[in-house]
């Protein structure tokens, strides 16, 4: 089973004002990225659970996660090592600021990161995660690796 893809020609979405535009329109061109992906809340899919397998197993520990950062939520395609975890809340947290950075998103201690305050991580005292490759130049998402 493939991922879902738009009908039609695919367009890329253009954040009004470029690099220079506010977070407000940077963050509503995200979210349009998101809704035009159509993953939200689709069936587990074979690929996405081995990139959270890999995830646990090239960084040696028990939970990895792919998610997809909705406005309101941080939604899990793919969770190892978080049986029945669904959805947790979108701030604070670590994917809701992973996506807001162009690079690996490193955090050494959780339990003390600000970033974090209280997500579903916590106690954890490291994690790892990175904004996976796109069609848009807007993140939609994360793979994380605790």
């Amino acid at each position: 089973m493939g991922i879902a893809q738009p009908e039609g020609e695919w367009t890329p979405i253009v954040v009004p004002g470029g690099r220079d535009a506010s977070p407000a329109a940077v963050e509503a061109a995200r979210i349009e990225a998101v809704r035009r992906y159509n993953i939200l809340d689709t069936p587990p899919n074979g690929a996405f659970d081995r990139v959270a397998r890999l995830a646990a197993r090239w960084f040696d520990v028990p939970i990895a996660s792919v998610t997809i950062v909705d406005s309101d939520r941080i939604w899990f395609k793919a969770a190892h090592g978080l049986d029945g975890v669904t959805q947790i809340g979108r701030d604070p947290g670590l994917c809701g600021s992973a996506i807001l950075s162009d690079d690996t998103y490193v955090v050494t201690d959780a339990v003390t990161d600000q970033r974090r305050a209280t997500t579903l991580w916590s106690p954890a005292s490291w994690g790892r995660g990175s904004t996976p490759p796109r069609r848009s130049s807007l993140p939609t998402g994360t793979v994380w690796a605790r």
